[in-house]
């Protein structure tokens, strides 16, 4: 289990991201961590065993020396974070409470490139919070980082990333923790616990959806995921998979087609025609990469004619693009 804090604030809110920690302690036993930014002193990060003295005592000396008007804290029961990550992205850090039921194999999908590497913790396992920036810094931006993430997790992950200028949270796709959004007039703050937003003196302002993702810099902006809209309101709309219906009966099953496309919407519009339509060998990928690695592992085990027959792919996605792969 685990819990996290955050605060963007128009004054120093390390005292309120220190105490809206705490609050969270009871959630993990292991594992403290606080982070905060200010722009003459940049980031400020502290971790510290909890397992034997509480969150407040082993902080509170550090916090005399931490100061920012952005500032996230975390309880883990795993992982040492938050984390600082460089990337194409920036510099940000970011915390988790995640649950991933399939981390080797995306482990594994990551190694394929050549250049990657994992910082293994003392029980030999990857620290689940690298493993998402990691995922997360596939895409071009963070925000779509998150939702490629999400997408291709077998599991929960609930994730707070804390940039110069703003705070992104993301609420698990499943709904297995609750996130509150908190406002008073310095401020906003998101957590896990919502007494941690009402001893603080913050209103509860919001309650996040599952899979939504929230940026606060200074104002709430909820970033909405058009294509789960409308996937949630009726999943046939837009589907035009009707006029396949009237036509006849076909057995295409011995062409293989690949789909490469990141949009579930798209990809289960296409798949369905696809299937409707008498092709029952589809190869379904959500971005360039993972269909190149899919016609490579064809090509090597079924020789040069590897049968393939089409390939179907959206043009702007993660990792490889569409233009890239059918070159």
């Amino acid at each position: 289990m685990g819990g996290f804090f955050g605060a963007f604030s128009s004054t120093n809110c390390k005292y309120d991201v220190f105490f809206g920690t705490d609050y969270h302690s009871p959630l993990g036993t292991k594992l403290g961590g606080l982070v905060f930014f200010d722009e003459a002193k940049g980031y400020q990060r502290q971790i510290h065993t909890i397992e034997n003295t509480p969150f407040r005592s082993k902080f509170e000396k550090d916090l005399e020396t931490m100061n920012g008007n952005i500032g996230m804290g975390c309880i883990s029961d795993t992982d040492p974070q938050p984390l600082l990550v460089r990337s194409h992205l920036g510099l940000f850090a970011i915390t988790t409470v995640s649950l991933i039921n399939n981390a080797e194999e995306l482990v594994e999908k990551i190694f394929i490139k050549a250049g990657h590497q994992f910082m293994l913790n003392a029980t030999g396992k990857v620290n689940t919070t690298e493993l998402i920036a990691k995922l997360i810094n596939q895409c071009d931006n963070i925000v779509d980082g998150i939702r490629y993430a999400q997408e291709v997790i077998d599991g929960s992950c609930t994730i707070m990333i804390m940039t110069p200028d703003s705070l992104i949270v993301a609420r698990d796709k499943v709904g297995r923790l609750p996130i509150i959004i908190g406002k008073k007039d310095t401020g906003y703050c998101a957590c896990i616990e919502s007494f941690a937003c009402q001893k603080l003196g913050y209103e509860l302002n919001y309650n996040m959806g599952p899979g939504e993702i929230i940026k606060i810099d200074g104002k709430l902006i909820i970033i909405l995921d058009f294509e789960k809209i409308v996937t949630d309101i009726s999943p046939e709309t837009g589907l035009k998979v009707s006029d396949v219906d009237n036509m006849p009966a076909r057995d295409r099953s011995d062409s293989t087609i690949i789909i490469a496309e990141d949009s579930p919407l798209l990809s289960k519009l296409i798949t369905d025609c696809l299937k409707k339509a008498g092709y029952t060998k589809l190869i379904i990928t959500m971005n360039g990469q993972e269909a190149w690695d899919k016609l490579l592992d064809l090509k090597k085990n079924k020789g040069v004619d590897y049968g393939v027959k089409c390939i179907i792919t959206d043009i702007e996605m993660p990792q490889m693009d569409g233009h890239r792969l059918i070159r």
